[in-house]
């Protein structure tokens, strides 16, 4: 093979090896029921809750994270972002979730038409997502 030939090749392979999309993500996990525990990993687990009912206006979302040994976990970054999956004009983007005294992480999130809504959380730890999972609730 001759070096123009061998030459070639190596920018075809390389201009092909930056062009590939990296693999999709997968599919967040349909959360259990409000007020269940849900796992994530390294023996963590969570439980959402909403403060109240949701309705049509200001919704706060509050999770609890716990440790294997039922103690408070607080040094996860958790996010999530609010859609109406039907609507691409009824997404609130990331957003993060403020932790309280108590060790609740709260996101509040406006609801501005009835249907169905979906909130899918982002647990971080040092900068690395370790779990997305998705919350379904209809208004």
């Amino acid at each position: 093979m001759s070096l123009d030939s061998l030459v070639l090749l190596t920018a075809i392979a390389v201009s092909g090896a930056q062009t590939a999309k990296p693999a999709p993500e997968p599919a967040p996990v349909v959360l259990a029921g409000e007020g269940r525990d849900c796992e994530l990993p390294g023996g963590l687990h969570f439980i959402y809750r909403f403060a109240s009912r949701p309705q049509l206006g200001t919704v706060v979302l509050k999770v609890q994270v716990f440790g294997p040994d039922g103690t408070r976990v607080t040094a996860l970054k958790v996010s999530g972002r609010a859609s109406m999956p039907q609507m691409k004009d009824m997404d609130s983007g990331e957003q993060v979730f403020k932790l309280n005294r108590k060790g609740d992480y709260l996101m509040p999130m406006d609801v501005g038409m009835p249907g169905g809504w979906q909130v899918v959380l982002s647990f971080y730890k040092d900068k690395r997502r370790i779990y997305r999972g998705k919350i379904e609730f209809k208004i």
